[in-house]
């Protein structure tokens, strides 16, 4: 079990980040993404996510939360065991 985490530099600029989040299965659960901010983010974003309507709603179904912020690392945690990362990217996070 395990995440992609996918950079979007053309959405990133100096004081933000963007990552997409992908899970590669129904169970996983914990996502930790590695930022290069420095410090503690100071304002983190979690959106569900998905370019099709099918993905939309897995993204909504699987309840994506924030669950942890650090230097260097924020995570995320997937609550309901549906959204597996067959198809595209879940959740967008903005730290």
């Amino acid at each position: 079990m395990a995440f992609t985490i996918v950079p979007q530099p053309t959405l990133s600029g100096p004081n933000i980040e963007v990552y997409d989040v992908i899970a590669t299965a129904d169970a996983d659960a914990d996502a930790v993404i590695a930022h290069t901010l420095g410090e503690l983010p100071r304002e983190v974003v979690v959106t569900p996510f998905g370019a099709a309507a099918a993905a939309q709603a897995s993204a909504r179904l699987s309840g994506w939360l924030l669950s942890g912020t650090a230097i260097g690392t924020v995570q995320v945690t997937k609550s309901t065991a549906v959204g597996s990362g067959a198809a595209a990217a879940q959740c967008r996070v903005h730290v």
